[in-house]
């Protein structure tokens, strides 16, 4: 039976909030310890160190990329201020 790299047979697929652990390519004396953020299918984004799937910001406390929570959360009410903005003024993009 062949699988693919990484995955054990009779495993399901990785969900969202899923905690993986691999080894590090780099130093195989290490592990990756990561957080799945995004499914089969799903486009990731970095912008101004917050996360987007799919185009969205993702409102994830985890996932703060150095920035801390408060400023995180300040930097998702101004986009999505802006987003309603640009609905309502018939700009939808």
């Amino acid at each position: 039976m062949q699988t693919a790299l990484g995955q054990l047979p009779g495993r399901r697929k990785p969900r969202l909030g899923d905690v993986i652990v691999f080894i590090w390519p780099k130093d195989r004396s290490k592990d990756f310890i990561k957080r799945v953020i995004a499914v089969e299918g799903e486009t990731i984004e970095i912008r101004n160190r917050l996360v987007f799937v799919n185009g969205h910001p993702r409102d994830d406390p985890r996932a703060t990329w150095g920035i801390g929570v408060a400023r995180r959360r300040r930097q998702l009410r101004a986009l999505h201020r802006a987003a309603r903005s640009r609905v309502c003024h018939g700009r939808q993009s």
